[in-house]
């Protein structure tokens, strides 16, 4: 699919992988809707797209509104005559033991991240129907893979986002233009983690080395020219899986010392709602800092690499040793 003049737009545009996948496309002459929270952010964003050579309009979106997912969607359409892919991106997340999560935050953790893209879907899929095409993108997470301790509200919707993907995906499989797409990166150098609802009582950094949003962003413009079912995108390791396979027991072990070593500082701090009921302007950018070699990164996440080490030898050792195992489907495919 040619780029110049596509109607693509995007919900979480104004910071992280959605501001790097506008400017992509900006470049490529696309006509971009940019939906967030942050009204100045996303006028800030319109204008660097324009100068870019795209078309570009801003709309305010609360994306766990749903009446809001449709005078997104009018707006498009009345700006632009159609939508050619929506990507749904917008996501928010909350740290702590499950117990000392205010359940008002976990409610608002699943409105965002899961029924904002699933009202996305509900909403523009009738419309990809009218026309016969259409590319709906979920961007999700390796969250959707192994739960992740310490981030329970978080990975409930990343399972709920890859089930929402691969069910619509059969639903609309008669259709032949439609096509449902998932993006399933590593942890990413993002802003949510800088403003992430915290009740650990510890700083919340950025696990392991966080890929570039760029990374991930040049795979979604790269998924709108080829669409496929799911695409991973994962820094030299595919723990989650390894892990898996070696066993629930040792996994779930070394996976919590893995999250709480790596994504916690020793830095002491106090609860927090983040922006999961105001946005926050300071944040609306592509990275959050979080380079592997950031004075901000107080914890390295070692361990988590270690594990990772650990992991794949066992593996190869269980292979040379010729114990016959039945390997899951899912790692069939990677």
């Amino acid at each position: 699919m040619k780029l110049k003049n596509l109607v693509v737009v995007i919900t979480g545009a104004s910071s992280g992988i959605g501001r790097a996948t506008a400017l992509k496309l900006a470049k490529k002459g696309s006509n971009l809707v940019l939906a967030a929270r942050r009204k100045k952010a996303l006028e800030d964003l319109a204008y660097e797209c324009v100068k870019l050579g795209g078309k570009a309009i801003a709309v305010s979106t609360d994306v766990s509104e749903e009446t809001e997912i449709k005078i997104l969607i009018d707006k498009a359409i009345t700006e632009y005559g159609k939508v050619d892919v929506w990507i749904n991106n917008a996501a928010v997340t909350v740290l702590g033991r499950l117990e000392d999560i205010p359940s008002e935050d976990l409610k608002k953790v699943l409105d965002t991240n899961l029924l904002g893209y699933a009202y996305g879907a509900k909403h523009i899929v009738p419309h990809f129907k009218d026309n016969r095409q259409g590319i709906l993108i979920n961007v999700g997470s390796v969250a959707s893979i192994a739960g992740e301790p310490f981030a329970i509200p978080y990975s409930m919707t990343q399972f709920g986002i890859r089930g929402l993907s691969l069910s619509l995906a059969e639903e609309l499989s008669d259709i032949e233009g439609i096509h449902i797409c998932s993006i399933i990166p590593d942890t990413t150098d993002t802003p949510i983690y800088n403003q992430a609802a915290n009740y650990m009582g510890k700083r919340i950094v950025a696990p392991g080395n966080p890929l570039s949003p760029h990374i991930v962003a040049d795979q979604i413009v790269k998924l709108i020219a080829k669409p496929k079912a799911e695409t991973f995108i994962e820094r030299k390791k595919r723990f989650s899986k390894l892990f898996r396979f070696l066993g629930r027991k040792r996994f779930n072990k070394d996976y919590r010392e893995a999250v709480l070593t790596g994504h916690f500082s020793l830095e002491d701090t106090k609860n927090t709602k983040g922006n999961l009921y105001q946005s926050n302007e300071r944040c609306a950018t592509i990275s959050g800092g979080w380079e592997i070699d950031s004075p901000s990164r107080k914890i390295p996440g070692s361990f988590l690499f270690g594990s990772v080490v650990f992991s794949s030898l066992a593996l190869l050792f269980t292979i040379l040793l010729g114990k016959k195992r039945r390997v899951p489907k899912l790692l069939e495919k990677i």
